[in-house]
């Protein structure tokens, strides 16, 4: 073993820096030559022993220990009840959680061999891992902080210490190449000043919340139950064996994958590139929000820049084009150039130079273009059209827009759609449009595809009522008339693309979202859920509601911002803003398509269309995987008409579109069993059967 005082660790270490790698640079070196490791982590993952299975084998032959002291994944409700007595950490409930979380773990192919490591470090007493549950408004300040920011504590064999903290949980995604975005800071025990203090200063800490001396902070063994399971597995394996193991496995993983860039792409991400491919390089990937549908793109634009291509780029909004353009540097580097059509690029800069970048391709020149500017004549005219050119159109179902739809005519020769709604509702024509361009849906990964894949957090949905006034009721019935009459009168083989028919139907949908019932309630929910530490995303219908929110919770002191698409002031700011300190951010519709919020805990609805494609994209930006959250929660607000107004069948229409959003949100959350008895109770209320009802709506066209 060598000595820590031989290196030379930086004062930090950062993934932004591209010559940093975090487990090759830090990690593994302290992992190897250490003889203890003191860590106290958001969350701890067998995957983390795809990254340092090289240095775990000499951790173990140092017959070195390692105690973790970690968050049990449990909800908000669950950690309340324990701090109040009301629940114990082994109780039956929260046992079959870490039961389930860790059978999980044996039965996904990718994990089997890392959790096998797992089960007999536990088993043979290599790791000993503590449970702590706390309420952060009540510990003291200090150790508040070093439990939000994460410690981990190495000493070698001479008694030297390197601690470090920062963001990084122990999972894959915390210290690999390819996860998440992650700085910690590093200090050395023999060093005179600061920092030779701080590792004593944390090295006290630890043991004093180890030894569950800290007020307000519980430590709990691991409930027997579950030490009897990873007893279970480890039978199945010796320890030594699994180590000697550790060089083989990896090499046959590294062998067998699929890459680009950082990024390994996992099974499902495979099976749709290759089905992609089978299809002549041709179709529709139809995958839920989080499920790394920008990934399986990445790895599709990688082979078209292989075969000398020019990859076309297509999104709906500035802010996708700017998160494109991120992802598309971050992979490629300066192997890549990048002309950037509309949104943070005009027509100035990019018209000129559109034609000579699109005549033919050499493996290295992209465009990404806001699908505005792609389907302007401007655009269009001046594309070199060919089979060289390869497109790839984020949320596809834009694409079938009439007023996009040109895009379609471009020719071209391989094609790729992303979405995970790529239908557009209530538009036969435009579907079909989409469908017949990029041809077929090639692949399928659905939210409880993505949810059991634990690609997206689990999450608890909680429906809350509004009623419409008299006079919003009144309104209603009026324009539901309107409707029918337009309905009877319409020549068109498709009604809701009845041009009369469809803007009755949006002004009759404005009423519902503009209920004046909704802003009160929304304080209300606000009130008794929202805690300091949660990230909140509030969704409006638009600028007078939101103004509206926002004038009441920032007269209430509430951390509110806006971010809307003509906002003033820097909206990537704000957004890494909210990231870092959390609080209430309240948004209309240009959050909804592709932008990466994962630290986002809550969501409230307070307006939402009824079409199906909407409140979908909604539940995936909260449900974004992120190393701090333990599940994710949707408050829903739902309009319903007094039950007693005589005009009550005219708004069934109203009632089933909101409860048949409701039943999509409930059937695959924690709690369904009783959001689903909730819902009945409203339906039952107006003689409907929730089984049966469907969403009813149109297709709304908005620049983002």
């Amino acid at each position: 073993m060598k000595s820590y005082t031989e290196y030379n660790f930086e004062t930090k270490y950062t993934k932004i820096d591209p010559n940093v790698d975090l487990a090759r640079d830090f990690f593994i070196p302290c992992m190897e030559n250490a003889v203890s490791y003191d860590r106290i982590t958001g969350f701890f993952g067998s995957t983390v022993y795809i990254v340092i299975w090289d240095a775990l084998k000499s951790f173990v032959s140092n017959g070195a220990k390692m105690r973790i002291l970690c968050s049990p994944k449990i909800s908000d409700e669950d950690r309340t009840a324990i701090n109040q007595g009301f629940a114990a950490i082994d109780s039956p409930i929260l046992v079959k959680s870490m039961r389930d979380e860790i059978e999980d773990m044996f039965k996904d192919p990718n994990l089997q061999f890392p959790s096998r490591i797992l089960s007999c470090l536990i088993a043979t007493g290599v790791i000993e891992i503590k449970l702590v549950t706390t309420d952060y408004e009540d510990i003291p300040l200090n150790y508040r902080i070093m439990f939000h920011d994460k410690v981990g504590i190495f000493t070698d064999s001479n008694g030297n210490v390197v601690s470090f903290s920062g963001s990084m949980n122990e999972t894959y995604n915390g210290l690999s190449s390819d996860g998440n975005s992650e700085t910690i800071s590093v200090n050395e025990s023999w060093d005179p000043g600061r920092d030779g203090a701080r590792t004593v200063d944390f090295k006290s800490q630890f043991e004093t919340i180890w030894g569950g001396h800290v007020s307000k902070i519980k430590v709990h063994s691991l409930p027997s139950e579950i030490k009897e399971v990873f007893r279970k597995y480890s039978s199945l394996s010796k320890l030594p064996e699994l180590l000697d193991e550790i060089k083989v496995h990896s090499s046959k993983k590294s062998s067998e994958s699929y890459v680009v860039g950082t990024y390994s792409l996992k099974s499902h991400q495979i099976r749709a590139v290759k089905n992609w491919f089978s299809n002549n390089r041709m179709g529709v990937l139809k995958q839920a929000t989080g499920s790394g549908k920008t990934v399986s793109g990445m790895y599709c634009i990688q082979d078209s820049l292989n075969r000398g291509e020019v990859p076309l780029l297509l999104v709906p909004s500035r802010d996708l084009q700017i998160q494109w353009r991120d992802e598309l540097v971050k992979t490629f580097g300066e192997s890549i150039d990048l002309l950037l059509c509309g949104g943070i690029s005009t027509s100035a800069v990019w018209a000129s130079k559109l034609t000579p970048w699109t005549v033919s391709g050499d493996g290295k020149k992209a465009v990404l273009a806001v699908l505005k500017t792609a389907s302007s004549p401007q655009f269009i005219n001046a594309l070199y059209q060919g089979d060289h050119i390869f497109m790839l159109a984020d949320e596809v179902h834009r694409l079938g827009s009439s007023k996009y739809r040109s895009v379609l005519s471009i020719k071209i020769g391989a094609r790729l759609g992303l979405s995970a709604t790529p239908e557009r509702f209530g538009d036969e024509e435009g579907t079909a449009a989409i469908f017949s361009f990029f041809g077929p849906i090639v692949d399928t990964f659905s939210l409880k595809d993505a949810l059991d894949a634990k690609r997206l957090t689990p999450y608890y949905y909680h429906p809350y009522v509004a009623h419409l006034t008299d006079s919003e009721l009144t309104e209603w019935n009026k324009l539901t008339k309107k409707i029918l009459n337009a309905m009877n009168k319409s020549t068109s083989d498709d009604v809701l693309n009845d041009e009369n028919v469809k803007n009755l139907l949006i002004t009759r949908s404005r009423i519902a979202k503009n209920a004046r019932n909704k802003i009160p309630l929304a304080v209300k929910i606000i009130k008794e859920r929202y805690q300091s530490n949660q990230r909140w995303l509030i969704y409006c219908d638009n600028i007078v509601q939101l103004n509206e929110l926002w004038t009441i919770l920032d007269s209430l002191h509430y951390p509110v911002t806006k971010y809307y698409s003509s906002m003033e002031g820097d909206r990537v700011s704000t957004l890494e803003d909210f990231n870092r300190h959390g609080g209430i951010i309240l948004s209309i519709k240009c959050l909804d398509e592709g932008v990466d919020i994962p630290s986002v805990s809550h969501a409230l609805i307070i307006a939402s269309s009824q079409n199906p494609r909407e409140f979908i994209q909604r539940r995936g930006r909260v449900l974004r995987l992120s190393d701090d959250k333990l599940s994710s929660t949707i408050c829903d607000i739902i309009i319903t008409p007094n039950r007693a107004d005589p005009d009550t069948i005219k708004t069934v229409s109203l009632i089933e579109s909101e409860l048949a959003r409701a039943t999509e949100f409930g059937k695959w959350a924690i709690n369904k069993d009783s959001c689903i008895v909730d819902l009945q109770l409203i339906a039952l209320q107006f003689d409907i059967n929730i089984d049966i009802v469907r969403s009813s709506g149109i297709e709304e066209e908005v620049d983002l």
